[in-house]
Formats: structure tokens, C-alpha cells, sequence
């Protein structure tokens, strides 16, 4: 809810159908910007003003430039007062655009749990077995293999087939066999994949939520616009972890030595920051009554599923 005066329109009323930003109640008669529907408040020029309903940078409202204007909001929503203050309702929903920076967003950011925890340890394995690989070649081709090597070696057909079976190099077979023999890596897997879904874990709620606000008719497309620009902070977050929380001794040159608490404190870091934002924007952009009380539900609701989660990986992984 927005405090402070309204200002008074300057003929007293509403004289065209004007519908809210928020919920599309048709404000014509009312002498005041304030949604009787929904309890949104406004100010006149947020309505009326021509020049502030396109916004100058948002990735929605410029296809012209299309990475530039990506790159700009990216950046502006890390600093959410500033940015939800800039950004408000009444500015066009162009929601397939909204949709397509949200997947842009979402995609990389859901994604880097494999790449920085499997991934990572599937490259290294590959690479210790064609080391190892080469190693048992040389030994085989200047006669320098033991007589458990001959034993076993004679079971295959030739010494690729051996060497295929031993010490593969194919990455499905690879990620197969660390994920059936690294389950402290799987559990970091399930502990990072549960932060990087909470976008997707708020907006469900969050739209479970509005199903119940019978008065507060919301449009859904406000709430995947609240989310996607919050969820920035997940995004910057991989780098971040593949920064601290991977570390490469010489005594576990093929093998990733997570620092499991690092992880969960980056984890909870940017659960935190998401969720400051969010409720942010509830105060600055989601102008409903008691906006900020349902953002701040969604959240503790959002926290539940991920501490759940973490729960299960921690039993799981012991």
C-alpha cells in the first residue's frame, strides 16, 4: 500500500472508462485513483500521463534492442527499490515478451546446479579416464601389464572393449556411474535445484494465493512480472557458487571437493535476497490490500518447500 496523499483529478472525476492496472475494475466516477475493487492506489499522472507508460529500458517494452534492453533490466532489478519504483502497472503488459525474459532467466539459472556439481565432476572423470586409458595402452603395448590385468583382459574381445567397460569416456555412461557412486553429489545437486526453483515454487503459490483473494481480482500476469525481475539474484548465484564453493587440492585432482556449508549459506544468501525483492516490489508495484502480508506468505510457504527438500537431500545423502 502506497502512503501519503492522492492527487485529485483535475476535472473531480473519471469521466472514461479507465480499468485498474491491477485488477481491471472500470475507475470511471471515481474523483480519486483508488481502486474500490482492490484497494490499489495510484496517482493521476501514473494513469493519465502518456509519457511514463512506456518504460525506457524494460526488456518487455523495447524488441528494437533486444540485447541491450535485456542486459539493462537484468541489471536495474538488482537494485529493486529503485527499479520497482520506476515500473508500474498501468505500463503495458507485453506478456509474451515477459514470458520469454522469464524462460531466458530461469533456463541458465535452473541449469547450473547440473553444470556446476554434475558437470563438473563427469569432466573430470572423463579426463582421469583417458589419461588412464593411455597409461594402460603404453603398459599393454611394451608388455608391462601385470598378470591380473592379463586375466581380466582376456574376457574382451580386444583392449578398447576392456578400456570401454573399465574406464569409459562416453559422458551418459560417465554421469551414470557418478550418480549411482557420489551421493554427496546428488545431495548438493537437490540442495542447489532447491533454490533455483523457488521462481517457479513463488509464482505457484503466489497465483494459489490469488485464486483465494476473491476481492482482489488480480491479473496473473502482474505476479510472473514481480517474479521474473526478482529472480536475478538466482542467476548471479551460479557464478558465485562455482567462485567459493569448488575447490581443486592436488589431492583431489579428478574429483570436486564441495564445501557442503558454504553451499547452503550462498543458498539461504540468495533465498534471502529474492525474497527481500519480492516483497519490495509487492509494496511498490503489487498495490492490492495487504500486498506485502500475501508476498510475505508466499515466502514463507516457498521456504517450507525448499527446507523440506534440503531435509530429504541431507537424510538421503548420509
Amino acid at each position: 500500500m502506497i502512503n501519503g496523499p492522492i492527487e485529485t483529478s483535475p476535472s473531480g472525476t473519471i469521466t472514461d472508462d479507465t480499468p485498474c492496472p491491477i485488477c481491471g475494475y472500470n475507475m470511471r466516477g471515481l474523483s480519486e485513483p483508488n481502486c474500490p475493487e482492490c484497494g490499489s492506489r495510484f496517482t493521476w499522472n501514473e494513469i493519465f500521463d502518456p509519457t511514463r507508460r512506456i518504460h525506457s529500458y524494460l526488456f518487455e517494452h523495447h524488441p528494437e534492442r533486444n540485447i541491450h534492453s535485456f542486459v539493462r533490466t537484468f541489471l536495474g532489478a538488482l537494485r529493486p527499490t529503485r527499479f520497482w519504483k520506476s515500473l508500474h502497472p498501468n505500463q503495458p503488459l507485453c506478456v509474451r515478451r515477459l514470458w520469454l525474459y522469464f524462460l531466458l532467466i530461469l533456463i541458465p539459472t535452473i541449469g547450473f546446479p547440473i553444470v556446476f556439481t554434475l558437470g563438473s565432476e563427469v569432466a573430470l572423470k572423463i579426463v582421469d579416464n583417458m589419461e588412464k586409458r593411455e597409461d594402460f595402452k603404453l603398459r599393454h603395448a611394451s608388455g608391462r601389464l601385470d598378470r591380473f590385468d592379463l586375466m581380466i583382459l582376456r574376457r574382451y574381445p580386444s583392449v578398447d572393449a576392456y578400456l570401454d567397460k573399465s574406464l569409459p569416456t562416453n559422458p551418459a555412461t560417465v554421469s551414470q556411474r557418478v550418480m549411482e557412486h557420489n551421493r554427496s553429489l546428488l545431495q548438493a545437486v537437490c540442495t542447489l535445484g532447491a533454490v533455483t526453483f523457488a521462481p517457479i515454487f513463488t509464482l505457484i503459490v503466489f497465483l494459489i494465493f490469488k485464486s483465494t483473494l476473491s476481492k482482489a481480482r488480480l491479473n496473473g500476469n502482474h505476479i510472473v512480472r514481480t517474479v521474473a525481475y526478482n529472480s536475478g539474484i538466482l542467476f548471479i548465484m551460479g557464478p558465485i557458487v562455482g567462485a567459493c564453493s569448488y575447490l581443486f587440492p592436488d589431492r583431489f585432482r579428478y574429483s570436486v571437493n564441495i564445501d557442503y556449508d558454504l553451499l547452503m549459506l550462498v543458498g539461504v544468501a540468495a533465498l534471502l535476497i529474492f525474497s527481500a525483492s519480492l516483497l519490495i516490489a509487492s509494496v511498490r508495484y503489487l498495490r492490492f490490500n495487504r500486498a506485502f502480508a500475501v508476498a510475505f506468505s508466499t515466502q514463507v510457504v516457498v521456504y517450507l518447500i525448499v527446507g523440506n527438500i534440503w531435509l530429504i537431500a541431507e537424510i538421503w545423502g548420509r
